[in-house]
């Protein structure tokens, strides 16, 4: 039984207040599409890793909260993802590339470089990549998205940097798939997987069976042109909710809070004023304890910010310049 004690303890009054100090840049070799978090070396902080064509580019962060690019020739064109494949405590890079249709496992080295490539077949377009235990065996598993058939790939891991095939879906016809997030949704213990569909304005929920496999997806209508999806607690209620931007004409973010019973309520939508969207991660700025959102364009600069107003409610955007 979850202690609602502990979850009113995290309740704290919503703070207003939001800055931030001025921004560092650092350059990349190429246009960036994607950018993934998570620990690449071997030190205590996470490390980001970026998509983007000629090559992937690698950042790894310093005690001193700066970044120090850290070269190596890796190829991909569309999303990465950091997970520990071989199980030796050092991040590997999990890459699409539209160009070869296939994901690729590259293994880390502890200081920013990789090797031992390892393809995985994903149809002709694979967009989305993730990792997470499927099956319970302590090893990570591989997901993929391949955007032209909307399909998902599950590829379960062997816990030295390979993986085997073990089941292909269809998302939602003619969906375009883009992006994938996991997480327990239903509250069973086995992690379940949401897709966002770019042309059917809906995100796919893959519930988790436990055994490595998935069952056929319901389908959740959301905000138009969905990008990205993101899973959290939102409202802090014990229960996994989502956040969703995208590129359509509804020009705002959609919140998905759970209903208790493996679904979702209406979802509530958070306007924008210009450009278009596209990434959305969680995460409470203000350290007030409340979830806040923040939400990115492909072709706008400001990000936007929307800070949490408790109970899963979330204040009217705020934009903030990177450059």
């Amino acid at each position: 039984m979850r202690d609602l004690g502990s979850a009113l303890d995290l309740r704290k009054t919503p703070r207003t207040e939001l800055s931030f100090s001025s921004p560092k840049t650092y350059s990349s070799s190429n246009s960036t599409f994607q950018i993934a978090v998570g620990k690449i070396d071997v030190d205590s902080y996470d490390d980001l890793l970026l998509s983007g064509r000629p090559t992937v580019n690698a950042y790894l962060s310093l005690a001193d909260g700066s970044l120090q690019h850290a070269s190596q020739s890796l190829l991909a064109n569309w999303q990465v993802a950091i997970a520990d494949m071989n199980l030796d405590g050092k991040g590997d890079a999990l890459l699409t590339d539209t160009d070869s249709g296939s994901v690729t496992i590259s293994l880390g080295n502890g200081d920013g470089s990789f090797r031992s490539t390892v393809f995985v077949p994903v149809g002709k377009a694979p967009q989305g990549v993730a990792s997470t235990d499927l099956n319970g065996d302590g090893k990570p598993d591989l997901l993929a998205v391949e955007q032209s058939a909307a399909e998902l790939y599950v590829y379960l891991g062997k816990g030295d940097g390979t993986v085997t095939f073990a089941q292909k879906q269809l998302t939602a016809s003619g969906g375009f798939p883009l992006w994938i997030s996991t997480g327990d949704v239903n509250g069973d213990g086995w992690p379940d997987v949401v897709v966002a569909n770019l042309s059917t304005a809906n995100l796919s929920l893959f519930f988790g069976k436990g055994d490595g496999t998935l069952h056929p997806p319901k389908q959740i209508p959301t905000i138009s042109g969905p990008c990205d999806v993101e899973i959290g607690d939102l409202d802090l209620d014990g229960r996994l909710d989502l956040a969703v931007n995208g590129e359509g004409t509804d020009h705002a973010v959609g919140v998905h809070l759970a209903d208790g019973e493996g679904g979702f309520r209406p979802m509530v939508r958070y306007s924008f004023q210009d450009g278009s969207g596209q990434g959305i991660a969680i995460s409470d700025l203000n350290a007030d304890g409340w979830p806040d959102l923040v939400a990115v364009s492909a072709f706008s600069s400001p990000a936007r910010v929307y800070l949490g107003a408790g109970s899963g409610a979330f204040l009217p955007e705020r934009t903030f310049n990177g450059a």
